[in-house]
């Protein structure tokens, strides 16, 4: 009865079947994961750069302004959350030999930098003491869907037990633009 037991080689494709399914699943969602947020990075660096870009076409920019803007950048994230996102735009001026900020925005859940802070600047960008430069900061805090899935009370598994997928991704980036139509954008309330 063993021998006959052991040659018997039905359900051994269900068997296979069982083994693979988890490591194909791991491969897929992984990869739609690294998708997801390789786009959330690519929609950072965008941003940045509309939001620069809209502020160097103004000759000032008024509050009303400022909030139109950021919420052009919040929709500039979706389809992902933002409430993670943060936006900082400075002007940036050259003023008693060093480059400083002259005025600053930012959004609800991010800090401006303080006027008359100094700013280091890659070389080049001030041409001369009457130039001013647009810098847009921008980070944003991505966490995947499956986040709460693997977190949710009773789904720990023998892989999962102690790994801490909390963590996420953390994407910056800065961009800086030339004030298009005057030499300096001015900030009004």
């Amino acid at each position: 009865m063993l021998r006959r037991f052991l040659r018997d080689e039905h359900g051994v494709a269900a068997i296979e079947f069982a083994f693979v399914l988890p490591v194909m699943l791991g491969l897929l969602l992984g990869g739609l994961e690294i998708t997801n947020a390789l786009q959330a990075d690519r929609k950072t660096t965008a941003i940045a750069a509309s939001v620069a870009d809209l502020y160097a076409q103004a000759q000032s920019v008024s509050n009303n302004d400022r909030d139109n803007i950021f919420a052009a950048a919040t929709a500039l994230i979706a389809p992902f959350n933002a409430g993670t996102l943060k936006v900082v735009v400075s002007s940036i001026i050259f003023s008693g030999g060093q480059t400083k900020v002259a005025w600053s925005d930012a959004t609800a859940n991010a800090s401006p930098r303080a006027v008359n802070s100094v700013v280091n600047l890659p070389p080049g960008l001030l041409i001369d003491s009457t130039a001013s430069v647009i810098l847009a900061e921008v980070s944003y805090h991505y966490s995947d869907p499956l986040t709460a899935f693997f977190n949710a009370p009773g789904t720990g598994s023998f892989f999962t037990k102690g790994a801490d997928f909390s963590a996420g991704f953390d994407f910056g980036s800065t961009f800086y633009d030339r004030p298009r139509r005057v030499i300096s954008v001015g900030r009004t309330p």
